[in-house]
């Protein structure tokens, strides 16, 4: 029963999660990548998008992401480390973010 609605409401989040992107974001995407944006060579597209995801970045630190605890090796295995950053969201969640080096 417990795994039914821990799917149930994964699917929801990632629902509502999408209807975030496509409203806040969905429009600038459309703006960078249309029909103009074709035309643009291939420095002026990278340099665009470099620009875009910068402040996409820069928006959500300025929000009030905060670093909890910076990149830290959790775990070292025969064939990967894991690495662990630990950051508050705007709403003060406490996120995770994982990484596998090899």
């Amino acid at each position: 029963m417990w795994i039914e609605a821990t799917l149930g409401a994964a699917f929801l989040a990632g629902l509502a999660g999408g209807a975030h992107c496509a409203a806040m974001c969905g429009g600038l995407v459309g703006i960078a990548s249309g029909a103009r944006a074709r035309e643009l060579s291939r420095l002026a597209w990278w340099r665009r998008a470099l620009a875009y995801n910068a402040g996409r970045i820069f928006s959500y630190v300025a929000a009030g992401a905060t670093i909890e605890r910076p990149p830290q090796l959790t775990a070292k295995m025969p064939d990967y480390e894991l690495w662990m950053c630990f950051f508050r969201d705007p709403a003060n969640n406490l996120m995770a973010l994982m990484c596998e080096k090899r």
